[in-house]
Formats: structure tokens, C-alpha cells, sequence
């Protein structure tokens, strides 16, 4: 029985529970209150990543697509975070973003756009982006999109 199929069968409570650390919350308010909190706190910069893989169709590709440019803006914008500095950096995962991944003998069609896309945006905006490393299948794509990031 694959992970996913495990995590289907688990109870949302029950994955809430262990997932509570290391998720700051289910909405982008949330999550920004959260890393202000850090900032103001302790002075941690937090990272926000949208936990978005298995995408199954081109309409979820483009909503977390869409998402990620939401998340651009508001963080950009977000007066908490007074410099550049101090703005919660985001991550994303090249699978995130199409519905050929390579781990399912795809070619990843539409991930490296999105790399492209992103980087001028949060260059123009003063927003920075990591890419994940994910399982494998995604080290050599990762690594070249990546490149091509810088």
C-alpha cells in the first residue's frame, strides 16, 4: 500500500495533529500571521509553501499557479515585513505545477514556465523563492529549472 493511499484512509484530525508543527496554517492569512509572529518574536524569517503535489488536472495546475502569484503579491505588499529582509521566503515544488510529473514517466510540461514566470516576478517584487528538491525522479529537472532561475 503506497503513502497515498495510507493517507487517504487516515482521519483529517489525525493528520491535522501531526501536521500542526510544521504547518502554520490552512490560508495565507494564517500563514503570514504566523511569520510575523516569528519575525517579531525570535526573529525567524519563515518559509511558505503551498502543500500542493499530485496534481491530477490542469485546472489544480493553474490554481496553484495562480496561487503562488497570490502568494507573491500579498507577501510583497504585506506591511509586517518592513524589507525584503524580513519577508517570509516562498517554496515550491516543480510538481506542483503539472500533470505529467516525472515520477509517473512524464516530461514535466509546464513546470520550467512557472520557474521562468516566478523569477521575474519576485525579482521585480523583492520575494524570495526556493525550489524544492523532491524525490529522485525530480533531481536533474530540478537542478537545470533551477539554473535557469539564476
Amino acid at each position: 500500500m503506497g503513502v497515498s493511499r495510507i493517507l487517504d484512509l487516515t482521519p483529517a484530525p489525525l493528520i491535522r495533529m501531526f501536521a500542526r508543527p510544521y504547518v502554520a496554517g490552512d490560508s495565507l492569512e494564517r500563514a503570514l500571521a504566523v511569520a510575523h509572529q516569528l519575525l517579531a518574536d525570535a526573529g525567524i524569517v519563515a518559509t511558505l509553501d503551498l502543500l500542493a503535489e499530485e496534481v491530477r488536472g490542469e485546472e489544480r495546475a493553474q490554481e496553484n499557479l495562480a496561487t503562488y502569484v497570490e502568494m507573491i503579491h500579498t507577501v510583497a505588499s504585506d506591511p509586517r515585513f518592513a524589507t525584503p529582509r524580513d519577508r517570509p521566503t516562498l517554496s515550491l515544488k516543480l510538481s506542483s505545477f503539472t500533470t505529467a510529473p516525472l515520477d509517473r514517466g512524464g516530461d514535466a510540461c509546464g513546470s520550467r514556465e512557472v520557474v521562468q514566470t516566478f523569477a521575474s516576478e519576485v525579482r521585480r517584487l523583492g520575494v524570495l523563492l526556493t525550489i524544492d528538491m523532491e524525490e529522485h525522479y525530480w533531481t536533474d529537472f530540478t537542478l537545470d529549472a533551477s539554473i535557469d532561475f539564476y
